[in-house]
């Protein structure tokens, strides 16, 4: 069954008088992407997001984020991210992120 989307929840909390509430909604952001051989620029294209406006573009700008060294953290806007899951090694990872390309095809 189809749930209804972001525009509704956020529609109901304006609704409800959460304003405040609704704005924090609209910040959510997520998308998915492909990645591409190395040396390809820019090697994660984003294919589908919340906020249309960044498809077909760079999910990151080269040097923007670090890695740790076991691949399992990613510094990037001043936050850490777990990495929960993905087919790269963490040498192919810091290629992805590093804007050299990542080997082969691969979705994170």
């Amino acid at each position: 069954a189809d749930a209804p989307g972001l525009q509704a929840a956020v529609d109901t909390l304006v609704d409800a008088g959460e304003r405040a509430l609704a704005i924090e909604h609209l910040s959510f952001q997520g998308c998915h992407g492909r990645t591409r051989a190395v040396g390809s620029l820019p090697p994660w294209t984003v294919d589908c997001a919340l906020q249309p406006w960044t498809e077909g573009k760079p999910l990151v700008a080269p040097g923007a984020l670090s890695l740790s060294p076991d691949g399992q953290r990613v510094l990037w806007g001043g936050e850490i991210w777990e990495v929960v899951e993905n087919s790269f090694t963490p040498s192919g990872l810091q290629a992805l992120f590093s804007g050299r390309g990542a080997p082969g095809l691969s979705k994170l």
